[in-house]
């Protein structure tokens, strides 16, 4: 009521009838009425789901420093800022536990007033989304948790990718303004920026027990209250395992093309992503086994080669194959077979004589 901005606790709720939350407004707020969904200006985008990968920046710029700016017994005044890019904004979807609520157009201010909603009985999860040209916003990136039993801790603490070096988390944020500060077995590591629900950990043990912690750091005092009785809970816990170390990672894109002169062909692919240890999987890789129509027809003994030159005089079985395969080799074994690449159209090209 006093114009700081966050949530209000409960026990400090008054309970004021709806008619006066609209008088009590500034006088740009009272003035201003949502759109119904149908009055929305233009066709709204459907909105998009999360990124994939969780480790990439939303495609979709979205809004930010959702705030609650007076909260009564069934009311709720929200405002956010725009995204900060330059974007073509159609407008806002205004969502409650998913389900949407309010379409507001592209000259709206990025404001909402919430009615007849009842705080008390438990937490309401408000997210806004921007809608562009480019589609809906990631409604994660800009949410609050609101009501009488919102809690600051994260919510659905999960393993999003797992191998047997890294794991990705993620989890739902109760505030997106807020940063999370992420640990590793007691280990603090570099935190989870506002909009951010998500966390990489690279270079584990395989087959080994770890435990991941996520922790909402509080904004200024003011800006978020969750109660004054005793400190809250502001952290989730989640244990996994890494996977055995196995067979490494097959390698992509794999080509057959003509080489540089007649009678030899250039066999490329893309290697495998090793870490810092050289490892896939947790194995150790040392090189790339070509198959032509199933049997070896060589071996680089290379973790970074891309490619090798074959001459046909020499290797009488690539002339009469169909397609070609390439592996990758370890200690522990070769990997599965990367899809295959047809021989036929390099081949013709490569025994065409020369005139």
């Amino acid at each position: 009521m006093d114009g700081r901005r966050g949530l209000v606790p409960s026990n400090f709720v008054e309970r004021v009838s709806d008619d006066d939350l609209l008088a009590s407004l500034p006088l740009e707020l009272a003035d201003f009425q949502p759109q119904p969904e149908d009055e929305a200006a233009g066709e709204a985008p459907s909105p998009s789901p999360p990124p994939e990968g969780l480790g990439e920046l939303p495609a979709v710029p979205y809004p930010r420093r959702l705030a609650v700016l007076k909260q009564l017994a069934h009311s709720v005044v929200l405002a956010w800022e725009p995204p900060p890019e330059r974007v073509e904004l159609r407008g806002y979807h205004v969502c409650v536990n998913g389900e949407l609520q309010q379409a507001l157009g592209s000259g709206a201010p990025p404001t909402a007033v919430l009615e007849n909603w009842d705080l008390q009985t438990g937490p309401l999860r408000v997210s806004v989304q921007a809608l562009t040209s480019q589609g809906g916003s990631d409604p994660l990136c800009c949410c609050l948790l609101l009501g009488a039993r919102a809690r600051v801790a994260p919510s659905q603490l999960r393993v999003h990718r797992l191998t047997a070096t890294s794991v990705e988390i993620a989890w739902v944020p109760s505030n997106s303004s807020l940063a999370h500060t992420v640990y590793l077995n007691g280990e603090e590591c570099p935190p989870a920026r506002p909009s951010t629900y998500w966390a990489t950990f690279c270079h584990l043990r395989p087959g080994t027990l770890y435990q991941a912690q996520v922790e909402a750091q509080l904004l200024p005092r003011g800006s978020w209250e969750p109660g004054g009785e005793r400190p809250e809970p502001r952290a989730a816990t989640l244990q996994f395992t890494t996977l055995p170390a196995g067979p490494p990672d097959a390698p992509l894109d794999v080509q057959v093309e003509p080489g540089p002169s007649p009678g030899i062909l250039i066999i490329s692919w893309l290697p495998v992503t090793i870490d810092a240890a050289g490892t896939s999987n947790g194995v150790w890789v040392t090189g790339y086994a070509v198959y032509a129509d199933g049997q070896k027809i060589m071996e680089v003994a290379l973790p970074t080669a891309g490619s090798v030159l074959v001459e046909l005089s020499q290797l009488q079985l690539l002339q009469a194959c169909r397609a070609v395969a390439v592996c990758t080799m370890s200690p522990h074994g070769e990997s599965a077979d990367s899809l295959p690449a047809p021989v036929a159209p390099a081949l013709a090209e490569a025994s065409r004589p020369v005139l």
